[in-house]
């Protein structure tokens, strides 16, 4: 049997998913908390400031442009910061020798700029496909879905880091659609236990962040802002693990492989 006709475990992928956040949570979290909240609530309120509520021209759609550009704007280089480390530090726990978590994060900073890059790229191919029809974003979506790791891991080009993708995922995208509806699942039910928690502390939250903000309950800005940190870190580090089993099946990768990425 040839290792292109080997299938892709999905079970191994949730199993990995869940040995990389289980034993860096603190770390992940803290990482979410500077890289995905703080850039997302940050968005927010700039978004309602004075100055700059009259750019969207009053329409639902400019103002839709803007929230949704100034977040993106913000947002790029932690969240391409925040899947750099994860994957890093994923690769040295799943495959390669023990690295300090200093050391992803330095070799993380070094390749922001190109997983920012294919970030930015992989949304707006996905946003382009879905806006043409559904299936071409999908389709899309799962095969750029491990494009970032390629790009932090094995030191690519962007377009390579695409190139890479679509070859690791090809033949296993019926599984790997399968795992994102499994993830969604997660993210979502983990949301709404965090949704349930603010509510408990919801007059608090009012009372002090009702006006940096803007409008809504801030209850419910907060914890959609948590809901996504929590999605944000969850993807990254599935990603990192499909992106680890993936190359194991394709290449053979073992250990002195995804320790020379370091190097």
């Amino acid at each position: 049997m040839t290792r292109s006709s080997l299938r892709l475990d999905a079970g191994r992928v949730v199993r990995s998913t869940l040995q990389v956040l289980g034993r860096d949570w603190p770390a992940f979290l803290a990482l979410g908390l500077v890289c995905s909240l703080a850039p997302r609530l940050l968005a927010r309120w700039i978004l309602y400031q004075p100055q700059v509520i009259g750019l969207g021209g009053g329409s639902v759609i400019g103002a839709a442009a803007l929230a949704g550009g100034l977040t993106l704007a913000v947002q790029l280089l932690p969240t391409a910061l925040l899947v750099g480390v994860i994957a890093l530090r994923a690769s040295a726990g799943l495959g390669a020798e023990h690295r300090p978590l200093g050391d992803c994060l330095v070799q993380a900073v070094r390749r922001t700029p190109i997983l920012a890059a294919a970030s930015l790229v992989m949304n707006l191919g996905i946003i382009l496909g879905l806006a043409l029809m559904v299936v071409p974003g999908a389709l899309i979506a799962l095969a750029w879905c491990v494009a970032l790791p390629a790009a932090a891991l094995e030191r690519t080009a962007l377009t390579a880091a695409f190139r890479r993708s679509a070859e690791l995922t090809k033949g296993h995208r019926g599984t790997i659609l399968l795992l994102g509806l499994v993830c969604a699942v997660a993210v979502i039910a983990l949301a709404f236990a965090v949704g349930v928690g603010l509510g408990a502390v919801a007059e608090p939250l009012r009372t002090l962040a009702s006006e940096a903000l803007g409008p809504g309950d801030p209850a419910e800005v907060i914890g959609g802002a948590l809901g996504a940190m929590i999605a944000a870190v969850l993807t990254a580090a599935g990603g990192a693990a499909l992106y680890h089993e993936l190359r194991q099946l394709k290449d053979g990768g073992g250990a002195q492989t995804l320790a020379a990425m370091f190097d």
